[in-house]
């Protein structure tokens, strides 16, 4: 406490640093220590209790959290009861989990535990914001991010999420979660849903015009487990790359991975793209005007 109490001093303004000075020393202001004789004044310094200081300290340091707290509540004033969470389809919800699983995280350094969302696209996280009723976007340089701080607003995510958790990696961080914040875990891997893969699309999934009158459709993740699942639902072809592993769709799977992306997607930035680039093969190849046609008409 002795340590807090030199730290918590440097940050008092003059005006509270004399305060503590004086009244410490028994004085009942700056005059009066002036008044005394030099053999007064020293024996007033040798008597200054550290008692009276700590309380002194500790008197300001509330004031001070109590200001911090105010200004914390002020930026996350919106809650995210689970009652919330409970009136967002199933669809959309699977969907969420999805995104996070790409583009997210949890931070269990400490017991108050935060759930984060990452999206250089910030159209995309204040969506995610109205859907969930909550959160604080905080706007990096490139990445920007939409967070949850603290038991209250990240439990009701943590026990939604454990329910349709899909990668061993991010299982494992909602138990120790749970753990830290004193209840039964009870998290496993689950199978991927529909919502769930384009909610991870989303995320991490990639779409580019390629030469020969096609388009490549894919997801990169470093994780091949998770690629694994989602290659028994919608197939694809598994490649390692530098640092990570490729699932990309061959042209079937992705005419039946399309309908299912344009009836749950989130991602209007991808989605736009990936429209562009169906409608510019469409120009080239007629067997892809046919079905850009029949999937956007």
């Amino acid at each position: 406490m002795e340590t807090n109490t030199i730290n918590l001093f440097e940050s008092f303004s003059p005006k509270a640093l004399e305060l503590i000075n004086y009244v410490g020393k028994g004085c009942r202001s700056k005059e009066h220590w002036a008044s005394l004789s030099t053999e007064e004044r020293e024996a007033r310094r040798i008597s200054n209790s550290k008692a009276q200081r700590k309380w002194w300290a500790e008197h300001f340091f509330e004031e001070k959290q109590e200001r911090i707290r105010g200004s914390l509540e002020k930026q996350n004033r919106v809650f995210t009861p689970i009652s919330i969470l409970d009136n967002i389809p199933q669809d959309r919800l699977e969907w969420l989990v999805g995104f996070w699983e790409g583009d997210g995280g949890i931070d269990t350094k400490t017991r108050s535990t935060t759930i984060r969302f990452y999206q250089k696209d910030i159209e995309l996280l204040e969506k995610i914001q109205s859907l969930v009723g909550g959160g604080y976007i905080s706007r990096g340089g490139g990445i920007h991010e939409l967070s949850f701080n603290g038991a209250e607003r990240s439990l009701p995510f943590i026990k939604k999420f454990r329910e349709l958790v899909v990668s061993f990696d991010k299982c494992e961080k909602l138990k120790k979660a749970l753990t830290l914040l004193e209840f039964s875990n009870g998290v496993k891997e689950h199978e991927p849903t529909i919502p769930w893969i384009v909610g991870f699309f989303d995320a991490e999934g990639n779409s580019t015009l390629t030469a020969g009158s096609t388009i490549r459709i894919g997801f990169t993740q470093k994780d091949i487990k998770v690629l694994e699942k989602i290659k028994e639902i919608v197939g694809g072809n598994l490649t390692q790359e530098i640092g990570a592993w490729s699932l990309n769709l061959r042209v079937e799977e992705i005419k039946n991975f399309l309908p299912h992306y344009l009836k749950y997607y989130y991602n209007n930035q991808k989605r736009n793209k990936l429209v562009v680039e169906l409608l510019c093969l469409a120009q080239t190849s007629p067997k892809w005007r046919i079905f850009v046609n029949g999937l956007l008409n």
